[in-house]
């Protein structure tokens, strides 16, 4: 029963992955020729791509994406990753495909969206959720702090878990609640870049720099070290 609900989970998803391209066969003929496909914490265009790559061939690398991880997920033992986790890991390409579509979409057909909040909002909560579900995943290769120090031991991946996990959530709380400022004053290229680095790339940062210094700590102690996660 649970191999058909995965196979179902599978194929639900991926068709929401490419949902996009509907709305970009129908409005085909109102699409310029050259679409807005990357932007910056702005909103502003950054980069072009052909109509048939901001339609077609966008959301089919999103469905390749998706597939990996998905395979990925499934190969691993659930006492691991459990099934909130790795549905949680299943949704990240369909709601990134859809957020994609509405701002490229948006911007092409003229529609006014506000996307410094929407993009904060979104990366905010998705830190929120990981955070809270990382202490809870068991050493494996395809989630979590997957670093040399963490992967060799259970204990350091289970310590670096839980430190890394209280850090992604109290980042995320503050990344939603810098997004929702953003709904009313705009915030500059620079804050912005300042905001999204340290709210985003430090905790990673410091996770690694955790395990490492757990390990230094810890590896002469008995029963540190354990075999390997299998793949």
């Amino acid at each position: 029963m649970e191999k058909k609900s995965n196979v179902l989970l599978i194929i639900v998803s991926s068709i929401v992955v490419l949902l996009p391209m509907i709305p970009g066969i129908v409005f085909w003929n109102r699409l310029p020729d050259k679409i807005v496909t990357r932007f910056d914490f702005s909103g502003a265009a950054t980069g072009y791509s052909s109509k048939w790559f901001a339609v077609i061939g966008l959301y089919i690398f999103m469905l390749a994406m998706h597939l990996i991880v998905a395979f990925a997920v499934r190969g691993q033992d659930r006492n691991k990753i459990s099934s909130k986790a790795g549905g949680l890991m299943m949704m990240i390409c369909p709601m990134v495909s859809i957020m994609l579509a509405v701002f490229i979409y948006g911007y092409a057909l003229g529609i006014k969206i506000e996307m410094q909040p929407v993009m904060m909002l979104f990366l905010g909560f998705l830190y929120l959720i990981v955070g809270n579900y990382l202490p809870k995943i068991r050493r494996n290769w395809v989630v979590g702090i997957k670093v040399k120090w963490t992967l060799e031991s259970d204990r350091n991946w289970d310590s670096t878990s839980r430190f890394s996990g209280f850090f992604m959530f109290i980042a995320g709380f503050l990344i939603v609640i810098f997004g929702v400022i953003s709904f009313f004053t705009k915030l500059s290229d620079e804050l912005m870049s300042v905001i999204m680095f340290v709210l985003i790339v430090i905790p990673v940062v410091v996770a690694v720099l955790y395990s490492y210094i757990y390990y230094c700590k810890h590896k002469d102690e008995a029963g540190y070290f354990s075999d390997r996660p299998s793949s």
